[in-house]
């Protein structure tokens, strides 16, 4: 039951890291992330600009266009059009943004009841095996979303799929450093982290292990920023932040994440079935009459019933 649960558990965070990774197909990226009680999904993707700017959108950076929103209360999606990409106060990109929020404790409500419908009906001596893989995968789901949500307990955990990678950060409030301070104080730029990103991230550190990496940065929440380069000038909105991320390739991550799922519920039974048809687990030859105790084919043990 044990190996059962942790394959289960695996292949739900396989198809969760898949769904991700199509969500990102045609978009600049994805991302999923738990925090501040509400479970939000973040999707960008390349616009066409707008045919009628509005005046307010030629004003602000942050203006939004096209703006669509459905709101449920613990339920909310919105999409809009902003500029992406500035020269000067100009955009020079469009993107969409589609955001919907969920409730943290409407979303357990919803696996828990789920599990429970699944586990209790129909009665357990009639359930298929789907039935039954069914209520497992949904107890995982819910086991893993409940994880989740305690991880993020004093911050934020999210997960951003773009350019073929996968990136884990935790978010938590700490006090900004104090060339940080200077920078912000001075209202320039003044720094440049390693990607080159002027004024996005301090305190920057990165360890590359190759098919991993792992960084840790501190940021504030928002920055606004004024002016034409090179007389730029900003400003740091929101409490600072430091995040600890982790970076994996998808193709090295999901055959690692399928492995284990793919032994347990398709080479097992498969070599299983093989032995009870009186067959070679190993390589399937005919073993019916046979006293040796070991298959004459490719030399494996034989069970004896």
């Amino acid at each position: 039951m044990m190996r059962t649960a942790t394959a289960t558990t695996l292949l739900v965070l396989l198809f969760l890291t898949g769904g991700l990774a199509l969500a990102t197909v045609g978009a600049h990226f994805t991302t999923a992330s738990v925090g501040s009680g509400a479970v939000r999904i973040i999707r960008n993707e390349p616009a066409q600009a707008p045919a009628d700017i509005p005046p307010a959108a030629q004003r602000s950076r942050r203006a939004q266009v096209d703006v669509k929103e459905v709101d449920f209360g613990a339920f909310i999606a919105e999409s809009y059009v902003q500029g992406d990409r500035f020269s000067g106060r100009k955009p020079t990109r469009w993107a969409r943004w589609t955001k919907v929020r969920c409730r943290q404790w409407l979303l357990v409500s919803v696996l828990v009841l789920c599990s429970g419908m699944l586990f209790l009906w129909p009665k357990p001596h009639r359930k298929s095996s789907l039935a039954r893989a069914a209520a497992i995968a949904a107890s995982c789901l819910t086991l893993v979303t409940i994880c989740l949500i305690l991880i993020s307990l004093g911050g934020s955990l999210s997960a951003r799929v773009a350019d073929s990678a996968l990136v884990l950060e935790r978010r938590h409030a700490v006090e900004p450093t104090t060339t940080a301070l200077e920078d912000v104080r001075r209202g320039t730029l003044g720094h440049l982290d390693v990607e080159g990103k002027a004024g996005t991230r301090y305190d920057y550190r990165r360890l590359d292990l190759g098919i991993a990496s792992v960084t840790t940065s501190i940021s504030p929440s928002r920055w606004s920023c004024e002016g034409v380069p090179p007389n730029t000038t900003t400003t740091a909105q929101g409490p600072w932040r430091r995040a600890i991320g982790v970076e994996c390739r998808l193709w090295i991550l999901l055959p690692l994440l399928a492995v284990y799922p793919f032994s347990v519920f398709v080479y097992v039974p498969f070599r299983r079935r093989r032995r009870n048809d009186g067959l070679c687990s190993t390589c399937g030859y005919d073993l019916t009459g046979n006293e040796t105790g070991r298959c004459p084919e490719c030399g494996t043990e034989v069970e004896r019933a």
